[in-house]
């Protein structure tokens, strides 16, 4: 008797906007390695770059928050803590930007 395959469960996602537009200022180069350095984490994620922003397609009950700390974790990894940090966006837009500190003297 031949076993019936198993159907996998559809898994609910949601979408997660990055804004990376003052972070490709400085170096395009830094984007691409933030998008591979959060592939290598979530499982079950998709990324895609549109113009100046990333859209993280990631599991509903994934947490923003988890997003949020990967995100200060590259920018520590890659030296840009002191120069960068991942501010939230509306509500509406769901996601984060990573915004230049300001510099005081």
């Amino acid at each position: 008797m031949a076993r019936k395959k198993a159907k996998k469960k559809e898994i609910k996602t949601k979408n997660v906007v990055i804004d990376i537009t003052q972070l490709s200022v400085e170096n395009d180069k830094y984007v691409g390695d933030l998008a591979r350095f959060i592939e290598e984490k979530v499982i079950d994620l998709k990324i895609q770059r549109e113009g100046n922003k990333l859209l993280l397609t990631v599991p509903e009950d994934f947490s923003r928050r988890n997003i949020r700390n990967y995100i200060r974790r590259f920018l520590y990894l890659t030296r840009l803590y002191e120069a960068y940090r991942p501010i939230a966006l509306q509500e509406s837009e769901k996601g984060y930007q990573i915004h230049r500190r300001p510099f005081v003297e």
